[in-house]
């Protein structure tokens, strides 16, 4: 991936849906990652539409990160992008490792590559309590778009012009 010298990323794999478990019912990620089975939905995850990826820094996971094209599943709550978005979920696992900017530089990474792909937007939802997360989002050029209910709950939705725009 350019521009990402400092971590290493691979494809989710099955094998893989016990660390996410575990990063996923840590104290301070158990309230966004509710749902017990996700986890394994991402590890077994068999979807063109998506990358999941695992992220590695100095030999050891530190996080997951997955991209989607918003128009992939008919309506989406980030389908007013333009055609060719990418949705954006992630999460930075060990509770040791969150509030230092991991999440920053691995989504800059990310959106980099993306960007060079040729990506027009990016989309990303966060629940509208996680602090955190928006102002991750925000630093790497997220603005607030609007709150709205979704199929997995409340999110607020933030945009990110990407390749050959200026926003």
């Amino acid at each position: 991936m350019a521009g990402s010298r400092e971590y290493r990323f691979r494809a989710v794999a099955p094998g893989d849906a016990a660390l996410l478990r575990g990063w996923f019912t840590q104290p301070g990620a158990a309230r966004w990652f509710a749902d017990p089975g996700y986890a394994d939905e991402i590890a077994r995850r068999e979807d063109a539409n998506v990358r999941g990826r695992i992220v590695a820094l100095a030999g050891r996971n530190i996080g997951w990160v997955q991209d989607y094209g918003v128009h992939g599943w008919g309506a989406h709550h980030l389908d007013f992008l333009a055609q060719g978005a990418r949705g954006i979920d992630m999460a930075v696992g060990p509770p040791d490792l969150r509030g230092r900017g991991h999440g920053r530089r691995i989504l800059d990474a990310v959106l980099e590559e993306m960007e060079a792909e040729g990506v027009p937007a990016f989309g990303i939802d966060p629940h509208p309590d996680n602090a955190a997360a928006i102002a991750c989002y925000a630093a790497v050029g997220f603005r607030r778009v609007r709150e709205e209910e979704t199929p997995w709950g409340r999110a607020l939705l933030m945009v990110r012009a990407g390749a050959g725009t200026v926003g």
